[in-house]
């Protein structure tokens, strides 16, 4: 099966009106490292990126997002960080209870400290903010953070009052990301809502995986999306609406038995 394609596409939409202002945003390859990548992308899609998105784990510190945030801001771009509370060196572990009894603060408040010192080598007038999106996909069995409501909404919370406390939310857009279908025991995303004061976008990853798989069809932009989006819109409808992932597999791809396809 080839590579399925990555795109990012944010919506400010007003329930208002009948047009919306549209960003678009990708994951470049090279996850942001690499300043040409992100030109040779701007040069074939008809309008610049406006966000380009970059995954980081909790084993993960600002020795890296450094560079990739700093290439990404020259670009023209507003970082799009995929923060995932996932400790590298025990993967499968859910780490969201240790957050929330405090025994990841060192890491979370020197997290804040390197953020804020990145935005302050920039002049008052141009300081940069970035998207960040924690614990993407919290309502998929997949990840070792998933199915787990209370522990994220409190995890959650707590890193946002920390950063709150610090300085660091002025430079911060909060995205909540939730899988556009749910695989977990709750079958209802807004289980997972941290609440009014704590988000400042709600999102959705979604991927047509063709027939490549027994229980997947194709689908349809409208197919992937609909759903979900009537959720965010009927619940939060002051919110804007970002659509972190979304992808397809191609017609000519065949079953890949290595994938369980």
């Amino acid at each position: 099966m080839s590579f399925i394609k990555r795109i990012g596409l944010g919506l400010l939409l007003s329930c208002s009106t009948a047009s919306a202002d549209v960003m678009l945003g990708a994951y470049v390859p090279g996850d942001g490292f690499s300043r040409q990548e992100i030109q040779d992308f701007n040069a074939v899609v008809p309008k610049p990126l406006s966000f380009i998105n970059l995954f980081s784990s909790f084993s993960h510190d600002w020795d890296y997002l450094y560079w990739q945030t700093s290439n990404i801001v020259t670009e023209g771009a507003m970082p799009l960080i995929s923060w995932m509370p996932v400790d590298l060196n025990n993967p499968n572990d859910n780490i969201l209870s240790e957050i929330v009894l405090g025994q990841r603060d060192d890491y979370i408040d020197q997290w804040g400290v390197n953020l804020l010192a990145w935005v302050d080598q920039y002049p008052l007038e141009e300081k940069p903010k970035l998207l960040l999106r924690f614990g993407h996909e919290f309502n998929g069995n997949w990840y070792s953070y998933g199915n787990s409501p209370v522990f994220f909404k409190a995890a959650w919370q707590h890193i946002h009052d920390r950063f709150e406390s610090a300085g660091i939310n002025q430079y911060v857009e909060w995205v909540w990301s939730a899988n556009n279908v749910s695989v977990d025991d709750h079958d209802n995303i807004t289980v997972y809502y941290p609440g009014e004061n704590y988000v400042d976008w709600t999102s959705l990853d979604g991927y047509n995986f063709g027939s490549n798989y027994a229980w997947t069809d194709w689908e349809s932009f409208e197919d992937t999306f609909a759903d979900s989006y009537l959720v965010l819109v009927n619940n939060y409808p002051e919110k804007p609406i970002l659509i972190a992932e979304m992808g397809s597999a191609e017609e000519t791809d065949l079953p890949d038995t290595n994938w369980g396809q």
